[in-house]
């Protein structure tokens, strides 16, 4: 191995000049490679820097990159490498398996910094949690109030819905026309369905019990995760180091899937339901639904019957503009 293994990481191109001589470059090469004293990264902002890998006809790369390592030659002399032109070396060589030694160990502190980063700010992740576990809470009461009110069927075709991705509500307009056949001289019917759609619901994700129940379940697996979080020491093993960071870096994804779910309430709540009542094909649950709607549109109670002749009316609307003869609403 190299002598060196400090993690050094450079952002400014100034840091890098006072000990990297770029006016006299000196090649780098498997033969003159010493150790790796660090890496930059710098940004756009950064004058780029030139680097000095010695290609195969011992011509020097010299191409700019914002990318690469610090690197220790024979007789102390330092030189650049872009991270682009490490492959050029052999794997199974001394700078290739100095790099991949180095970037492991980079990226290991890095883990174990953002563990402990997490394990300072344990409450304040928790609180964070907590939040979105009670905003989801409310979506969860929300709907269950919503199935307990609404029609059976409708609520399983809400659900259907919500599982295929479908937001269209529609009807079969059915026509069918009779002529006489002059050959046969018998009545003959050509039947004709157009499928009609009458409105699209925002929102129908609430009604996706399963995905609701999961993100719930996430929730209260990384609050545990959290809650149980210990300072992490640099003699962690990689593989539970890894382990432990890749699960907190899904805390905040999952918070933010959280809250476009939880937004799914205020789309469905914005929805004019006047449709919902091509929900079902059932009569009784079609009268319930249009009361619904008109007492939550005009906060006035509405008799079932009055209910029953706007729907009649509704149907024989869409008939008449299609010409057609009658209406099939899917169960």
């Amino acid at each position: 191995m190299s002598k060196r293994l400090d993690i050094n990481s450079y952002e400014r191109t100034s840091d890098i000049l006072e000990i990297v001589d770029t006016q006299t470059p000196t090649a780098v090469n498997a033969n003159n490679f010493v150790a790796l004293i660090g890496d930059y990264r710098l940004k756009d902002s950064e004058p780029h820097l030139k680097c000095f890998c010695e290609k195969k006809k011992k011509d020097i790369c010299g191409q700019n990159h914002r990318n690469g390592y610090v690197v220790e030659l024979t007789d102390g002399i330092k030189s650049l490498l872009g991270s682009t032109c490490v492959k050029d070396f052999d794997p199974e060589g001394e700078l290739r398996r100095s790099v991949v030694h180095y970037d492991n160990k980079k990226r290991f502190f890095e883990r174990v910094r953002y563990v402990n980063h997490c394990f300072y700010d344990k409450e304040k992740i928790i609180n964070k949690i907590e939040a979105e576990a009670q905003k989801i809470s409310g979506v969860n009461k929300y709907v269950s109030d919503l199935i307990n009110s609404l029609p059976s069927g409708a609520v399983s075709k809400l659900q259907e819905m919500a599982k295929s991705g479908r937001r269209s509500i529609t009807v079969d307009v059915r026509k069918v026309v009779e002529e006489k056949s002059e050959v046969t001289g018998k009545v003959e019917k050509e039947v004709s369905v157009l499928t009609h759609t009458l409105d699209e619901v925002q929102g129908l994700n609430i009604f996706n019990h399963a995905y609701r129940l999961n993100l719930i379940d996430e929730l209260e697996r990384k609050k545990g995760l959290i809650s149980r979080l210990e300072y992490t020491e640099h003699n962690s093993s990689a593989r539970s180091v890894a382990k432990l960071h890749n699960e907190l870096l899904e805390i905040d994804p999952l918070c933010e899937r959280v809250r476009r779910y939880c937004s799914e309430k205020i789309m469905f709540e914005h929805s004019d339901t006047k449709f919902f009542i091509y929900l079902t094909s059932d009569h009784s649950e079609r009268v319930q639904l249009y009361r619904m709607w008109s007492f939550n549109k005009f906060e006035a109670p509405v008799s079932p019957s009055k209910a029953a002749q706007k729907i009649s009316e509704a149907d024989s609307g869409i008939i008449e503009q299609f010409n057609a003869t009658n209406l099939i609403i899917a169960a």
